[in-house]
C-alpha cells in the first residue's frame, strides 16, 4: 500500500482511535525498515569429477576439492572390509545427528592401516601431501533410515590467515560399504569451496553417488554435509584422514 499522507494522518482519517493509530504507525515504520528478502542462491548443475589416475585425483582435489575413483575395491574386498571393521571395538561412538553415528577406531587397527596403504589411496596421499604423511584418524560412519541431512561444514578450517590458497594439510577418504544413491543420502559437496575466494560465490552443489568400494577423496576444507537417508537401509562408509606429519587435528579429537 502506498501512503499519500503520513501513517498517523491516514489512521485517524479512517476513524481509528489514538491507540489503534499508534499500532498502525508502528507497523508501517517496521515494514519500511525491513529489507527485502534475499533470494536463495540457486545450486548450479554440476557433478563430481570421476577420475582414474593419480595425476587426475590430485588435479581434481586441488581444483574442485573432491573427486571419485570408482570401484577401487571389488565386491569381495568390500565384504571382507565390512566384516573386519564389524569385529573391532571402536574407541568411542559419537552421535553426529539423529540416527547418524560415527565409530572412531584406532589408526593402528590393521583393517584401516592396510586400507590406507592401498595403492590408489597411498599414491593420492603422496601426490597431495608429499611423502611425509600419516594416517591420523579413521573409523566408520553409519547413517540409519530416517537420518536427516547434516549442516554444511568443513572438517577442518584454513590454518593461516593469508590471502593465498595453500596446499591441503590433510586428505579425507570415504570408502562406502554400500552403493551411494540419492535415496540413502550420499555426502554432498560445494565444489571448489575449499578455496577462500570461492566461499562468496553461488554454490555449485553435487552429491557423491558411486558404487560400493569406490573412493571419495576430498580436501577437508571443502564445504560438505551428509545427506538425508530416505531409504530403508543403512548407509555405512569407512573413512580415513591422512595428514602431513606436522599437523594434528585438535578440533575433532
Amino acid at each position: 500500500m502506498a501512503w499519500r499522507h503520513s501513517p498517523w494522518v491516514t489512521a485517524r482519517a479512517l476513524g481509528l482511535g489514538a491507540t489503534a493509530a499508534v499500532v498502525v504507525v508502528s507497523a508501517v515504520r517496521l515494514l519500511r525498515r525491513r529489507p527485502p528478502p534475499r533470494p536463495a542462491a540457486a545450486a548450479l548443475p554440476s557433478d563430481i569429477a570421476r577420475v582414474a589416475t593419480t595425476a587426475e585425483v590430485a588435479a581434481a582435489v586441488r581444483a574442485e576439492g573432491v573427486c571419485v575413483v570408482e570401484r577401487v575395491l571389488d565386491a569381495a574386498a568390500v565384504a571382507a572390509l565390512r566384516e573386519r571393521v564389524a569385529a573391532l571395538e571402536p574407541r568411542k561412538r559419537q552421535n553426529r545427528r539423529a540416527k547418524r553415528w560415527e565409530h572412531v577406531h584406532s589408526p593402528e587397527a590393521a583393517a584401516f592401516a592396510e586400507l590406507a596403504q592401498h595403492p590408489s589411496i597411498a599414491a593420492a596421499a603422496k601426490a597431495l601431501l608429499g611423502p611425509k604423511h600419516y594416517l591420523e584418524k579413521c573409523g566408520l560412519v553409519v547413517s540409519h533410515p530416517g537420518a536427516t541431512a547434516q549442516r554444511w561444514h568443513m572438517d577442518t578450517p584454513h590454518l593461516f590467515a593469508c590471502r593465498e590458497h595453500l596446499p591441503p594439510h590433510s586428505l579425507s577418504v570415504f570408502v562406502p560399504l554400500c552403493d551411494l544413491r540419492p535415496a540413502n543420502g550420499p555426502t554432498e559437496f560445494h565444489l571448489a569451496s575449499h578455496i577462500k575466494a570461492n566461499l562468496v560465490r553461488p554454490p555449485s552443489r553435487a552429491a557423491a553417488c558411486c558404487p560400493a568400494g569406490s573412493c571419495v577423496l576430498y580436501d577437508p576444507r571443502v564445504m560438505h554435509r551428509g545427506g538425508a537417508n530416505e531409504s530403508e537401509g543403512e548407509r555405512a562408509l569407512v573413512y580415513l584422514t591422512l595428514s602431513r606429519v606436522w599437523y594434528r587435528d585438535t578440533l575433532n579429537p
